[in-house]
């Protein structure tokens, strides 16, 4: 464990940089991404906490944990010789808890099992389900078994300004084959119409739960007289400012000052306009007269970030300098539920980077 305390005038920097999303390097981000960035350098930086915009979302429980949207395996869905381009395809049976970000007038959609023969067996013929939607509670449309071939059934459900509602799909009985399962639906089409007139489709709405607003809490911690830095900077004296580099470039600084010590943390970050990225570097220096306390446990990036709608998180980083011809080379690891992923030096030198 690295423990010391700085003398008068003393500096020690340190150097963080994060990427905001989970896109490919080099590749164009796009606008919500962006605006991602921005929120959450408005938050951790200016200490201007945004509300998450709202928005529309799925709830999903099923035994996959997902259902396909506008379209399977490249596919169309199919209902018996019918096509469509939108909607939700369940895989299985199960529930998806449709929220709204405002009041609704209505749920319209076809539904039937899908005939889109795509597996090892065929699923001709098979398939039995029973489809229904439950509002506030109770049942407004409930489906007869329906089977593969079967022409699709339309649906309408008046929501009476509800904000969410219930699809499902259960087990019409024989839907499982030689263990093969072959209740396989379709809610083709399917939309609400909004209190103020306007359409959501159900197929266009990103999974939930939805990630929390962001915090104004600095992206970074130290023990500081044996004290963490989350209950000391609240007391500390403080001061923020930005100014613009060039078109893609501000700069934001953020000073602490502990008016005992005279111990000076300066955390000074640049947002980039073009991609969603943020870097920063902690400066530790001792306006005083005397050592500080102990200055031990900084960790340059110590902050919460909550799982993106579309899976897991993307870690970006680079090889670092082991003096090879892939020196700095970028890298990106999935972090799957429950990963754990350290990067640490190499060698005694701060750029060889290696992964344990």
């Amino acid at each position: 464990m690295l423990k010391f305390s700085l003398r008068r005038m003393h500096c020690l920097p340190l150097l963080m940089a994060y990427l905001l999303g989970s896109h490919p390097w080099c590749s164009a981000q796009s606008p919500d991404a962006m605006a991602t960035a921005h929120r959450w350098v408005s938050a951790k930086f200016l200490g201007e906490v945004a509300p998450t915009p709202t928005q529309n979302y799925l709830l999903v429980y099923s035994p996959s944990g997902q259902v396909d949207k506008n379209g399977i395996l490249g596919h169309h869905f199919r209902i018996a010789e019918q096509n469509f381009a939108r909607g939700l395809h369940f895989p299985s049976d199960g529930k998806v808890r449709v929220v709204l970000s405002a009041p609704a007038k209505s749920f319209t959609a076809i539904v039937g099992v899908d005939s889109n023969d795509l597996r090892y067996y065929s699923n001709v013929g098979r398939g039995a389900v029973v489809a229904s939607v439950d509002v506030a509670g109770k049942t407004a449309f409930r489906s007869q078994v329906l089977h593969e071939g079967m022409t699709g059934v339309p649906v309408k459900v008046d929501l009476n300004n509800a904000t969410e509602f219930d699809l499902k799909i259960e087990d019409g009985g024989g839907g499982v084959v030689f263990g093969n399962r072959f209740d396989q639906a379709d809610w083709a089409d399917a939309r609400v119409t909004l209190a103020d007139g306007s359409t959501a489709w159900l197929g266009d709405m990103p999974d939930g739960p939805l990630r929390a607003p962001f915090t104004a809490d600095v992206p970074f911690s130290f023990r500081y007289h044996d004290r963490p830095s989350s209950y000391l900077l609240k007391t500390w004296e403080s001061a923020r400012s930005s100014r613009r580099l060039d078109d893609n470039r501000t700069e934001h600084t953020l000073t602490y000052t502990d008016p005992g010590s005279g111990l000076v943390v300066r955390c000074v970050a640049v947002e980039y306009r073009d991609f969603p990225v943020v870097e920063w570097t902690l400066y530790f220096k001792n306006s005083g007269s005397a050592p500080t306390p102990i200055l031990e446990n900084i960790q340059a990036l110590d902050t919460r970030f909550e799982r993106s709608e579309d899976g897991e998180f993307i870690l970006h980083h680079s090889k670092g300098s082991p003096n090879s011809p892939t020196d700095f080379e970028p890298l990106a690891d999935r972090l799957d539920a429950k990963a754990e992923k350290r990067i640490s030096a190499a060698g005694g030198r701060p750029t060889n980077s290696d992964m344990c």
